[in-house]
């Protein structure tokens, strides 16, 4: 049964979006590369189905370059997840709360450590996670999601 928590939670993802897509057509303004926006229908197993945008970037002549697919509000470990997708492959981009996830250890029912999975997490925003191994996790920014779209396309800026 869905609750009120699972609509605002969904709800937030879908203004996060949003405001992170708004974020990505102003950073290939001066590139070369056009966006185009529409809506896709992503479902979870809660809060079900619900309409939320993607971004198409694409190059001068109209070849498709990636795809910014959002995955769910409902992810492990994160408050929601973004996919860059391109023929070379995809990359993750997730939004994380002051601090990011953590473990808790306890010993006898009490809490013996908290253990951050990721370094760094010094606000909350839209973060890259470069290698879970080594917990190293970057704030969302142009210069990140430009290097994502070379990795996943092969696109070279020029």
């Amino acid at each position: 049964m869905e609750t009120t928590v699972d609509f605002e939670k969904r709800d937030l993802f879908v203004e996060r979006v949003h405001q992170l897509i708004s974020m990505m057509q102003k950073w290939v303004t001066y590139t070369g590369l056009y966006t185009i926006v529409s809506n896709i229908i992503v479902e979870e197993t809660i809060p079900g189905k619900y309409t939320i945008e993607m971004l198409e970037i694409n190059d001068k002549d109209g070849k498709l370059v990636a795809k910014v697919i959002p995955v769910g509000a409902y992810v492990i470990a994160a408050e929601g997840r973004v996919d860059i997708k391109g023929y070379l492959g995809k990359e993750s981009v997730v939004f994380l709360k002051y601090g990011g996830p953590s473990i808790v250890s306890k010993v006898n029912g009490e809490v013996d450590r908290v253990s951050s999975l990721y370094d760094g997490i010094t606000a909350e925003g839209w973060f890259w996670i470069e290698d879970k191994r080594m917990r190293r996790a970057y704030p969302f920014d142009e210069k990140i999601f430009l290097e994502l779209i070379t990795r996943v396309s092969d696109y070279e800026f020029r």
